[in-house]
């Protein structure tokens, strides 16, 4: 149960800190399952944030400013998190709900960028985005590039690719987080442990 887990770490942690003592236990046992992906929808979960912590650690800029999305740019920007492949051409490509609902196919971008975006292909929205930007186009994609993607895969549209391809990207850097890896075989969600998750409001 979680409340035995905090009463376990509570003190291991205090201790880490303010005596630099050994890791919490749970820190070596921490661990990730490649599916728990699929079903980080909302800011409800921990698990959520703390890959949005990651993408921006990673040098995250946004498409249309070219700005650093750090701290104080997350709020003089209005920055949160949004579609990269539109809900609206999601749902009329026939797009599972599961699957373009999940963090995977979400980065952090500010509101004026998410305006443009609209809900138009990733093909036709980005043209528009560097036109705004008024950067070149090596400019523009190492942009893209900063938020864990293939920007190759958004210029086609090519919706199954880019979700496996960002999938594994983004478990990479889960990897480089956790200081350890994690089995791409592992295929079946624990039953019970991301409930929260699965429960939250879409």
């Amino acid at each position: 149960a979680n409340e035995t887990r905090y009463a376990l770490d509570l003190p291991q942690v205090i201790n880490w800190i303010e005596n630099d003592g050994p890791k919490p236990k749970t820190i070596y046992d921490a661990n990730f399952s490649p599916t728990r992906l699929h079903t980080l929808r909302t800011r409800n979960s921990a698990a959520y944030k703390g890959i949005y912590a990651l993408l921006m650690h990673d040098e995250t800029k946004d498409w249309l400013s070219a700005t650093k999305i750090d701290f104080s740019t997350y709020f003089s920007e209005t920055i949160d998190i949004h579609h990269i492949f539109p809900v609206a051409w999601c749902f009329k490509n026939g797009v599972s709900k599961d699957d373009y609902n999940c963090i995977i196919n979400k980065t952090p971008l500010s509101s004026r960028t998410n305006r443009i975006v609209s809900g138009e292909a990733p093909s036709k929205y980005l043209l528009r985005i560097q036109k705004h930007a008024g950067v070149s186009d090596d400019e523009f994609r190492n942009i893209l590039k900063s938020h864990v993607l293939s920007p190759e895969l958004l210029y086609v549209d090519d919706f199954k690719n880019f979700f496996i391809d960002r999938k594994e990207k983004i478990l990479q850097r889960i990897e480089k987080a956790m200081n350890k890896s994690i089995p791409r075989e592992a295929t079946q969600i624990e039953e019970g442990v991301y409930m929260d998750e699965e429960n939250e409001e879409e």
